[in-house]
């Protein structure tokens, strides 16, 4: 679904936070053969050490929803994909895992108004101005990818799960 992606040496998968992209980030890089890297190597919120991945690895895909506020001081040489999800979906999201970050979010936001997932929303649309290679990705239409798991069978993932698990996992 996603090999045409394949020749960036670096993809930086952001937006608001639920909006899914760890499991586009996961699917990217599989489709790509690029490495997955979770927000969890720069610790979710650090720009120097995410900057520094993103300017000298190669074959990566980073996942960095905590990051959209940067986008446009990446390296001209890197695909940020966008992710988009509705509000509602996020918000519900955010309520089930009992999300407690938006306090680190809304001051990169402050010009506008609303959740940081809205306020992403409304910054993403001025910021893709100055971004060289971005691309907006729906969250429903990771639904074509052999990774997705249907809704009715994710009721129970943690923050990050994005396997099913079973009786007899």
């Amino acid at each position: 679904m996603f090999e045409k992606l394949a020749d960036y040496r670096a993809i930086v998968v952001t937006g608001p936070q639920r909006s899914g992209t760890h499991i586009a980030a996961k699917m990217i890089a599989l489709d790509t053969l690029h490495e997955y890297v979770d927000e969890t190597a720069f610790d979710v919120h650090n720009e120097k050490r995410f900057l520094e991945i993103v300017r000298t690895r190669k074959q990566v895909v980073v996942q960095a929803p905590g990051m959209a506020h940067m986008a446009e001081k990446l390296p001209d040489d890197v695909l940020v994909v966008f992710m988009w999800r509705s509000l509602t979906d996020i918000h519900a999201s955010e309520r089930r895992i009992n999300w407690a970050s938006e306090h680190m979010e809304l001051p990169h936001y402050d010009g506008y108004g609303g959740p940081a997932a809205e306020r992403k929303y409304k910054h993403w649309e001025k910021q893709k101005a100055d971004i060289m290679y971005w691309m907006e990705l729906e969250y429903e239409d990771l639904s074509a990818h052999p990774l997705w798991v249907p809704k009715d069978r994710r009721q129970g993932f943690a923050a990050t799960q994005t396997k099913e698990t079973t009786d007899e996992s």
